[in-house]
Order: C-alpha cells, then structure tokens, then sequence
C-alpha cells in the first residue's frame, strides 16, 4: 500500500471531475485518493489492490475500519467470591466459530538438497507462480531447518500451486509447496455446570440483571429461574463454576458456602448453596442460556 501523503497535490491536464462524470482541461484542480491516501489519482480511477489484514477484507481502507473503532474488549473477573471459584473470562462474542480452521492461505515450503537459498530468493520464486497478484506483499518467515512459511494472496493461488515441487539449479535446492495448517487447540478446561439457590440479597436486587451479577460472584451466569422468584420467593441461578470444592465443609459433604458484596456503600453477604437433587423447579420454566 503507498504511504498516506499529508496534503493533496494539483494536476494539470485532463482530470475528471463532478458527479456527472464529465471531463474537461482544468488547471489547478486537487486529486485525491480517499483508498491510498495519496495525490497522485483520483480515488474513482483508483485500481490498487488493498488488503486489511485487521479484518481481511478488501473492501474499505484501513481508516474507516470498523473494527478499529469498536471498544476494545477486555477480560471479566468471575467467581471472585471464593478463592477455588476464581476464574477470568472473555465475551463470548469473541470466540468465532467462522474463523474455525478452514482452507489456509499460508503455504509451507520445504527446502531439500545440498545448496542453501536466502528468504528474498523462496519470496522471489513463489512470486512467479502468482504472477497476477502484483501489488501483493510477499514475506516469507523462517519455519525450522530448511523451512518456510509465506501467505498466498487467495485460496485460488493456494489451490493452485499446492503441491508443487521444482528444483530451483542456481541454489542446487528442491522447493516443495504445501498448506500449512496450524495444530489444533483443545481446551485446558470446561466450566462445570450447577444450580445454587441464594439467599441474602436485597429486594432492591432481586431483577433479572440484579441476580446475574449475583451469579458471578462465583462462576458465570448462565441462567435465572424467575419463575421460582415470582411465584416461591426463591433465588436459583444457574451458573458455570471452575470448582466446586467450596460447596465441601470439613467433612466433605455439600453445604452452604458465604461471600461478602458491597451495593451502593452497603455491604451483604450473599449464601450459596447447591441445589438439591430432590428439587423440581416450576413446570413454566425452560432452560435457557443469558
């Protein structure tokens, strides 16, 4: 991409302005490319190929990202109530499952033979197999012994030279290209998902929102029987707990577990205990995750 310039420039001869499309010979009449940031064309005679790698698109400049204005996510302290309850959360809307692995655009190139070959020469020598894509920045990355990984501009290159092997004479080294693929991730852990009742809140407190910052003082709220609060007067909150160790008292049978909030200067204790397994909740109510 050109570097953005800090002040338009003027252009002699013909240049085509108004909104009509109309051309004419105009002296002193200011270019400027809103795409490139730069004076030297129009933005609507503009045929740079962008690329926005914050949001892979293709389709805006990187100044009127969306992505770049939206708040900046941060993580959640949960079950802070209890130190065996304490765990850091992030919005779910972050965990995509668009973005699961799917076909890579990044390519591993694996380097046989006697010679060596430098980073600018496997950047070279993959340029030319994609001879269409001029304005694409190649960069390859040293993966290993005798080893590279380079982004291919579009899933058609990928599928095109994936597979390929030639011998490249000058450097005496056998080129072989194939879709890298990282490994994947499992999770370390899965929340463990309970019914507690409480009590020791406030009426001022007993709404929906109330109670759901209620349930994470010790895991994550996941759901609020209002059925059981409107017509039993009862607290149950369905939440998501990294342990449930502190529900065990010496003796290693559930009980009751407090923890301290403080509301409007005032502090409470809120009770937790797990549910019954005799329990049956309200036959209105369904459970549905917040």
């Amino acid at each position: 991409m050109a570097p953005a310039a800090t002040s338009s420039a003027t252009a002699t001869g013909p240049v085509s302005v108004g909104g009509d499309g109309t051309s004419g010979s105009l002296e002193n009449v200011k270019v400027w490319c809103s795409r490139c940031q730069v004076a030297s064309h129009m933005t609507r005679e503009c045929t740079v190929q962008h690329y926005y790698c914050i949001c892979d698109k293709h389709n805006h400049s990187t100044w009127h990202c969306q992505v770049l204005k939206q708040p900046k996510p941060v993580i959640t302290m949960m079950g802070s109530g209890h130190a065996n309850t304490l765990f850091y959360s992030l919005p779910d809307s972050l965990f995509r499952d668009n973005l699961a692995q799917g076909p890579s655009t990044t390519a591993l190139i694996s380097v046989t033979g006697e010679g060596t070959i430098s980073v600018v020469k496997v950047q070279d020598q993959i340029a030319r197999l994609c001879p269409t894509q001029k304005q694409w920045t190649w960069e390859a990355v040293p993966n290993g012994d005798k080893a590279f990984k380079i982004s291919i501009p579009s899933q058609e290159d990928m599928g095109r030279i994936d597979g390929m092997e030639f011998m490249v004479r000058m450097n005496k080294v056998m080129m072989s290209i194939s879709a890298w693929r990282m490994d994947h991730i499992d999770s370390a852990f899965e929340l463990q998902q309970v019914w507690v009742h409480v009590t020791g809140v406030p009426h001022e407190l007993r709404h929906f929102l109330g109670l759901c910052g209620v349930g994470s003082l010790i895991g994550q709220t996941l759901d609020i029987d209002m059925f059981s609060l409107r017509r039993r007067a009862k607290i149950r909150i369905l939440v998501g707990m990294i342990d449930t160790s502190a529900f065990l008292d010496d003796s290693s049978e559930y009980s009751l577990f407090a923890s301290n909030l403080v509301v409007k200067l005032k502090g409470y204790e809120f009770r937790y205990e797990l549910e019954p397994h005799d329990y049956v909740p309200k036959t209105e109510f369904h459970v549905e995750e917040v």
